[in-house]
């Protein structure tokens, strides 16, 4: 979840998330806006609340999870929808992931096979868990908090109402079907409700002892930024947490899919202020998937370490075999030509001679 409007965030804002960080409020909103726009570009994305907390009165604790299809299974499930009488179910493999990804086997046919016979095709998801802390600071003066925003932006004149964020990530996809137009409509409905749930979260976490000092007369039927205006608190701090970048530092992480679905999640994490190129050597630096079987520059998928290592061990002895042989050969052809080459230079002389 985020929380980027200015009546609800300080213009000093800090975010903190496992990769890198910022400060200023203007950036923040900026970033917010980018993140959700390229979650909706994430294929049929779909984001859940799973629990809100509030640990002291000025900290609310989310967690939550963002699941999608990754692109690699994309072409999967559209075969399986394709199918008449398939059902395409959607599995979640995170119980996989210190498991190596082997390959193909009679075993996993078979499998299928029996999945197709019962009238469905499991379809691997992403899954990415995440908690998300938001700490706020009481404001006494509503008008100098917006004050300050206002000198942040350069000008006192009043703000301008910033259109509503529209998800124009999908626009590097060539063709948007039906499918993807309802998958991005339902997360864009689902994240404005579970977002209301958040802020309505904050006021019912309260204790009833301080509620009416800090909230007034609430109304019911007031909406939630009216009633956050009212509450006069503002996020200042906002941190970010995935649950898979633990198993990543401790190097638990064994399953190149479920590191592929952390790549592809972390590409809607690049901060604004950074291109393509730096965002991935920010992302290599701080989440090193080089020891996952099959993330390797060299690595050979369904291979475990050893047998992998073995296997290009011999490739690089038949390779060094292969280019001896190759210059022996050279030589040998090389020497033949240039036989050949003073045997005619002979024959002509000769010829020459007699003529």
């Amino acid at each position: 979840p985020f929380v980027g409007s200015e009546e609800l965030v300080s213009p000093d804002i800090t975010f903190r998330s496992d990769l890198w960080g910022q400060e200023g409020g203007l950036e923040h909103i900026r970033s917010v806006r980018e993140w959700r726009e390229a979650l909706e570009g994430l294929p049929e994305s779909r984001f859940s609340l799973v629990s809100v907390f509030q640990p002291t009165p000025s900290q609310v604790v989310a967690q939550w999870n963002v699941s999608f299809i990754p692109p690699s299974v994309l072409g999967f499930a559209a075969f399986g929808r394709s199918l008449p009488g398939i059902e395409v179910r959607l599995v979640d493999i995170l119980h996989r992931i210190e498991y190596p990804v082997t390959g193909m086997t009679w075993a996993k046919i078979k499998y299928l096979l029996k999945c197709l016979s019962q009238g469905f095709l499991p379809v691997p998801i992403a899954v990415i868990q995440g908690t998300t802390v938001l700490e706020f600071e009481k404001v006494d003066n509503a008008s100098r908090h917006m004050h300050d925003w206002s000198k942040r932006r350069g000008s006192l004149t009043p703000r301008r109402t910033e259109p509503k964020a529209t998800a124009r990530a999908f626009e590097r996809y060539q063709g948007e079907t039906k499918a993807m137009a309802d998958a991005r409509q339902e997360f864009q409905n689902r994240y404005d409700e579970i977002s209301n749930k958040v802020i309505d979260r904050v006021f019912d976490a309260l204790s009833e002892k301080d509620r009416d000092q800090i909230l007034g007369e609430r109304d019911q039927d007031m909406s939630p930024r009216t009633s956050l205006e009212q509450l006069k608190h503002v996020v200042v701090r906002h941190s970010e947490e995935l649950n898979l970048m633990s198993y990543v530092k401790s190097e638990r992480l064994k399953n190149r899919r479920i590191a592929s679905d952390l790549l592809s999640f972390l590409d809607t994490r690049k901060p604004p202020n950074l291109d393509v190129y730096e965002w991935d050597d920010v992302v290599r630096r701080g989440c090193d998937l080089s020891g996952v079987p099959g993330m390797g520059p060299l690595d050979i998928d369904g291979l475990d370490s050893e047998t992998q290592g073995e296997l290009l061990e011999s490739a690089g002895a038949a390779l060094t075999l292969l280019t001896l042989i190759g210059l022996i050969l050279g030589v040998g052809f090389a020497f033949l030509y240039f036989q050949q080459t003073q045997q005619e230079a002979v024959m002509k002389e000769i010829m020459d001679a007699y003529t």
